[in-house]
């Protein structure tokens, strides 16, 4: 079956959307797609990156600024890329949406709720290899689970939306 793949980060972070583009090369079966958001001025570059990997016919370029995530529910997995703690609301409302979420190990808050790899993949930054492991083998927990894990964080106010 078929994996759509949606990719969320910061404009300023390019190298970040090249190793996601990377490892989704290394990881595609066909069919699967890879949405990306929040590129910034950098699509030009990322096109150059699919081109050269040939998956021009799985990926889409999305919005460049992504203030506001993506529609969550047109896709299988998200993949965040935020470095900023506060930006730890994309990871939940990903998973709050039933999406599987592969995370960089940068922020704090994520890095402890998905340590024990049952709510998402965390993965090293920079890291290819793990990158490719992670959108392969991303939990999909059980909404009871995401639920009761998420409940301290959601009552201390974290935002679920883009600051």
């Amino acid at each position: 079956m078929a994996t759509s793949f949606v990719v969320l980060g910061e404009p300023e972070d390019r190298s970040a959307f090249i190793d996601t583009i990377r490892a989704f090369a290394l990881a595609n079966r066909i069919g699967d797609r890879l949405t990306i958001s929040g590129y910034g001025k950098h699509r030009r570059r990322l096109q150059n990156w699919v081109s050269a990997l040939r998956i021009e016919h799985a990926v889409v370029f999305d919005d460049p600024i992504a203030a506001d995530p993506p529609a969550f529910s047109a896709h299988d997995v998200a993949i965040i890329l935020f470095r900023r703690p506060e930006r730890t609301g994309a990871s939940l409302q990903a998973l709050l949406a039933g999406l599987r979420v592969v995370a960089f190990d940068r922020d704090p808050t994520v890095a402890m709720l998905f340590a024990d790899g049952e709510l998402g993949s965390l993965v090293p930054v920079g890291d290819r290899i793990a990158l490719t492991y992670g959108l392969l083998g991303a939990p999909q927990p059980a909404r009871a689970d995401v639920l009761q894990r998420l409940a301290p964080y959601l009552a201390r106010g974290l935002p679920l939306d883009h600051d």
